[in-house]
């Protein structure tokens, strides 16, 4: 669908009838959102926090993809000083800055939650770190004000230790204006484990981290497929001499592969070697498969869940007669499983109550374990019962508040046009709604797919009453 959808709005004032227009639905990003999900403070206990409770930083998709490293200001070689340490640190520290993006340009960090975060006991080994950062340089390809910014090295924190008035030594450090923007502006991230990074052992696998977790968050995800010398270039590893595989692997690539396997608990990863039919069977191709990102339904963002959301589903449990003290999850569960499964809450919450009126497997667990665990059960596979290839006719009810009017003259117009609808074939889309006494409906054709429905019942859920799919 069109990035900017149609919302009904209705606006009421003592003597007037209700005006009905469109205004435009805007997505957070950037700065709007968090950045960090959950208690930053988790990951400096000694044990590894619970998948579920780790926190998760928000990583810009323009910083993971377009980034290089370089040693010194003017050195050609990746930054030997960036130990896996100091990479864990960086991290930390960009984490712990989006937090406060908006109120600062220069963030503290106490040495005594950096020690906690890497395990380290000696203030020494933090200054290391903090030099390491210090002596690294980078590059990125990305717009800045609407130039393309291509090999213009930057560097990659600039920080230092500080005292303050009560003796305790806390790092501080500010990022470059470029990245910032970058940041401010991010339309399109990945959430990296905040956990992993000071368990890594190899200082290359921070490098590539990032970037298989974008990818890994991808719905078609081929494999990646480089020869050893792409490979090395993109961990970063450079030979002292001639190029040799057996080098590369011992030194560099098989502590990543053991670090991702070890430590990254959201994705995994698979590596195959191709060798070519010659004598001693050389490596041409190392072929990296990458698994699904994994959600924890309890770490997921809540979905939108309105005032006439509630009322409409306790308008249809009663009239399924659906217990709603009982038989019904709160509001968290139902917002949460919605975000999880990708089904909008009013649709998930409907196939619920659909459920309890007529399985009586469902009942029998809800008299088990009670209503909110049942529900949180059954959503792992609320969106596996729907085959949507199956589907016939896709039947939409409006409000009975909806203007008849308002549905001829632009919900109509609007639902026949095909740009936007993403389905490869055409199915029947039955518009209901009520003019005076009587429901009247009315039957077109559009290539949806069961995410545009869902879509549409979502973000138009001020003139949807409910949604149905019609074998």
């Amino acid at each position: 669908m069109s990035s900017t959808y149609f919302k009904q709005r209705v606006e009421r004032s003592e003597g007037q009838k209700a005006v009905t227009h469109f205004r435009s639905r805007e997505e957070s990003y950037g700065l709007q959102r968090r950045g960090v999900r959950g208690d930053l403070k988790k990951v400096l206990a000694t044990e590894r926090p619970d998948i579920r409770e780790e926190p998760m930083v928000e990583k810009p998709a323009e910083l993971i993809t377009s980034v290089k490293y370089y040693g010194d200001r003017e050195a050609d070689t990746p930054a030997d000083a960036m130990t896996a340490n100091a990479a864990a640190l960086y991290e930390y520290a960009m984490a712990h800055a989006r937090l406060e993006m908006k109120e600062r340009d220069e963030h503290l960090i106490s040495f005594a939650d950096v020690k906690a975060y890497l395990g380290v006991e000696k203030s020494s080994r933090i200054r290391e770190y903090v030099d390491a950062l210090s002596s690294t340089w980078v590059s990125y390809d990305f717009l800045d004000q609407g130039v393309q910014r291509i090999g213009r090295r930057i560097q990659l924190m600039q920080c230092e230790e500080v005292v303050l008035q009560d003796g305790s030594r806390h790092l501080s450090f500010v990022m470059h204006p470029s990245v910032r923007k970058v940041i401010a502006a991010a339309r399109q991230y990945t959430h990296l484990e905040l956990g992993a990074f000071p368990r890594f052992s190899s200082k290359y696998t921070a490098r590539i981290y990032p970037k298989l977790a974008l990818y890994a968050g991808r719905d078609v995800r081929h494999p990646l497929v480089y020869t050893p010398e792409q490979l090395a270039d993109e961990l970063g590893w450079k030979p002292s001499g001639a190029f040799r595989f057996s080098n590369f692997e011992s030194r560099c690539l098989r502590p990543v592969i053991d670090d991702i396997k070890a430590h990254v608990r959201r994705f995994g990863i698979e590596i195959e070697y191709r060798h070519a039919p010659t004598r001693g069977r050389p490596v041409t191709a190392i072929v990296i498969t990458v698994g699904e990102m994994r959600r924890v339904i309890e770490e997921a963002a809540l979905a939108p869940m309105s005032k006439s959301d509630r009322t409409k589903l306790r308008r249809r449990a009663k009239d399924r007669t659906v217990d709603i003290a009982d038989e019904m999850p709160g509001d968290s569960a139902l917002r949460q499983a919605a975000t999880a499964s990708g089904i909008s809450v009013t649709v998930l919450a409907a196939q619920w109550i659909d459920a309890v009126s007529t399985d009586t497997e469902v009942q029998k667990r809800i008299r088990e374990v009670g209503a909110t665990e049942a529900f949180l059960e059954w959503s792992q596979t609320a969106e596996e019962e729907i085959d949507f290839d199956r589907v016939a006719v896709i039947r939409m009810r409006l409000t009975d508040e909806t203007d008849p009017a308002f549905v001829k003259k632009d919900v109509i117009p609007f639902l026949k046009r095909t740009v936007g609808w993403t389905g490869s074939v055409e199915k029947v889309f039955r518009l209901e709604w009520k003019e005076g006494t009587s429901v009247v409906s009315q039957d077109f054709r559009v290539p949806c797919s069961q995410s545009d429905v869902e879509m549409l019942f979502s973000h138009y859920s001020q003139i949807f009453e409910e949604a149905e799919f019609l074998k």
